[in-house]
């Protein structure tokens, strides 16, 4: 028990405390964790193969497209962000098409043929859609619209079976393997 002392003379206060050990200090870590994340993209394709069947050589005109298909290339995202989309494979260039935007694998028997890819902006039609200067190239991004959360932009897409320029055709099989990227900001 403290024993205090008040004399009535002066303000001096004398006061005997108990030792009292000191207190041991009580310690809590608290762990912190976040994950920052600039979204994410997810690319579906409305077909995973194409067939453009048979055709004549003698069908194929210089600089001319045989037949045509749409793709449709869906991208959703989480976060609203601005898509680009690429595509890339092997690519045959010649003195008509020195772009790379004409694909064909190295294992096509066919000559003087190869795929183009151009976006379908409406308008096209097998006539006036080889251009080589519109199309795709490979490895080169293309910027798309902004994707909001939780929305599926669909870009429509459309591949043709063309002639490289005035090259000469050779009979066979034809074919190309592309791979289609999104990325994101």
């Amino acid at each position: 028990m403290a024993r205090c002392s008040n004399a009535h003379y002066g303000a001096l206060l004398l006061c005997l405390l108990p030792a009292v050990p000191p207190l041991a200090a009580n310690t809590t870590a608290v762990e912190f964790r976040a994950q920052i994340s600039d979204g994410s993209c997810e690319l579906m394709l409305s077909e995973t193969a194409l067939s453009y069947g048979v055709h004549r050589v003698s069908d194929l005109q210089a600089a001319s497209t045989a037949s045509l298909l749409p793709l449709t290339a869906g991208i959703q995202c989480s976060g609203a962000t601005t898509p680009t989309l690429s595509i890339s494979g092997n690519t045959y260039t010649t003195a008509s098409v020195p772009q790379q935007a004409l694909f064909r694998d190295a294992d096509s028997v066919a000559s003087g043929v190869g795929f183009m890819v151009r976006r379908d902006n409406g308008g096209i039609t097998a006539g006036n859609f080889y251009n080589p200067s519109a199309a795709l190239v490979n490895g080169v991004p293309v910027t798309l619209p902004a994707v909001t959360e939780g929305s599926v932009h669909k870009e429509p897409l459309l591949l043709g079976l063309v002639r490289a320029g005035n090259e000469p055709v050779t009979p066979g099989i034809v074919k190309a393997t592309l791979t289609f990227k999104v990325t994101y900001e």
